[in-house]
């Protein structure tokens, strides 16, 4: 199954979220009891559920995360993407976050994914086609990067890059979902690096 396999059967859940997560997306990678699993078309191709990365960049304080303003949901948000069958998750999550940011020199802040997590999408248009709603098996990274980098839009993707300030995350974005879970990693985070 590759790299993403490996990731989410070795990850270890903090929470039962974490852990009810972690078992469903094994479940629908590779069948439970009761159901066949989808394989590896789960984790590129099915249109109903499939691997996503997403890469949270804090600075060095960790009190700034850098953030996109998302074209399709409007709102500031992390960066990531579909694994679009690349077998190497980081690699993928680092990928995007430099494509979309502009940066360079990430540092991974945590060995292997910091969070998974099955996430629902709704409906939406995205380059003129329909999306039907589905579910995106989200493997998170985490990196540190200078604050002083120049940020570059990616038009296809965002309208805005910038470094959020962590306590005003409810200002810039409309997700309250998503901040508890940049907030969860943040603190993830903290506790591994006080080791």
């Amino acid at each position: 199954m590759g790299d993403y396999h490996d990731a989410i059967k070795g990850f270890c859940p903090l929470s039962k979220r974490e852990a009810a997560d972690r078992q469903q997306m094994l479940d629908i990678i590779d069948g439970s009891e009761s159901l066949p699993g989808l394989g590896r078309q789960a984790l590129f191709r099915n249109p109903a559920a499939h691997i996503t990365v997403s890469a949270l960049v804090f600075n060095r304080q960790r009190d700034k995360m850098l953030m996109v303003r998302h074209n399709i949901y409007g709102t500031w948000t992390w960066m990531g993407g579909h694994a679009d069958g690349m077998d190497d998750p980081e690699r993928v999550a680092r990928k995007e976050a430099e494509e979309e940011s502009g940066v360079s020199g990430l540092t991974p802040i945590f060995p292997g994914p910091a969070a998974l997590h099955t996430l629902p999408v709704a409906a939406h248009e995205k380059r003129g086609e329909m999306v039907s709603a589905h579910l995106h098996l989200n493997l998170s990274y985490v990196y540190e990067a200078e604050e002083g980098q120049a940020l570059k839009v990616c038009p296809d993707e965002n309208s805005g890059v910038a470094w959020i300030k962590m306590d005003d995350l409810e200002y810039y974005s409309n997700e309250p979902e998503f901040i508890a879970i940049y907030r969860d990693i943040l603190q993830r985070i903290k506790k591994y690096e006080k080791k």
